[in-house]
């Protein structure tokens, strides 16, 4: 039941990816009204400092923030679980790979995240591999430890007994196994780069030509949203993030658990 929910949520998450713009009632980059106005039925989160409307901007933003957030999850997913599968064989290559995860680790992911943002410049594709390579040495390590645990197996030892290879242990049996922590992973990470993409595009190391829920709150306080008391343009984006990270970190917390 836990994977179906995982499962539905991701679907639910890339369906709103194509659609929320559609749903928006303006163009986000373009100057409608008096700026600063209040939350009203015309512009249901008030307008900016430039006269845009606020849930036009959220709307748009939030394609961007789930489109970063999938393809960056999925490159880190591939980068852990391939490394993590290395690093659990018994031989000096995988104790080198091993190694390799262990000092990864422990740099902080936003230390990641500002370097390679900082070399590749502030643009959609860098803010990808920014995310992705900041997060998978915690996914390889989950990978290498299930996997361990899987190869410790009785039946895994009857298939080296018979004359199994390695790739084809890790096809036929280490990879059935690893559906759940895959997913369970996949959804963690989807969590974790939301909040990522948010911290990188409001530290303005994103791409500047579009918006995303963390450019929103960027522009928010760099046009004075607390000054003029216009708090629903900071929490509107919060609550989006805070809302769907939460359930993302709830079904991975429970695919894992259950």
């Amino acid at each position: 039941m836990n994977i179906r929910k995982a499962v539905l949520i991701i679907v639910l998450l890339v369906a709103l990816a194509f659609i929320s713009p559609v749903l928006a009632p303006y163009d986000p980059f373009q100057s409608i009204a008096p700026p600063y106005q209040s939350p009203s039925l015309q512009h249901l989160l008030g307008t900016d400092g430039l006269g845009r409307d606020i849930f036009s901007q959220l709307l748009f933003g939030l394609r961007i923030t789930l489109i970063v957030s999938m393809a960056s999850s999925l490159v880190s997913l591939v980068i852990g679980l391939l490394i993590g599968l290395a690093s659990s064989l018994r031989s000096i290559p995988s104790q080198i790979v091993s190694a390799l995860i262990d000092s990864f680790i422990v740099i902080p992911p936003l230390l990641i995240m500002i370097f390679i943002a900082s070399i590749m410049g502030p643009l959609l594709y860098s803010e990808i591999i920014a995310i992705s390579l900041s997060y998978w040495p915690q996914v390889a390590k989950t990978f290498r430890a299930e996997t361990l645990s899987i190869l410790q197996r009785a039946y895994i030892e009857a298939s080296v007994a018979v004359g199994g290879n390695t790739l084809w242990i890790l096809r036929k049996h280490v990879m059935r196994n690893l559906g759940h922590v895959i997913l369970a992973n996949y959804t963690y990470l989807l969590g974790v780069s939301i909040v990522s993409e948010a911290v990188m595009s409001f530290l303005g190391l994103a791409d500047q030509r579009y918006f995303s829920c963390g450019m929103i709150f960027r522009y928010a306080f760099i046009q004075g949203a607390i000054y003029y008391g216009m708090w629903q343009w900071i929490l509107a984006p919060a609550l989006v993030i805070t809302i769907i990270s939460y359930i993302l970190f709830e079904i991975s917390k429970d695919i894992l658990t259950k």
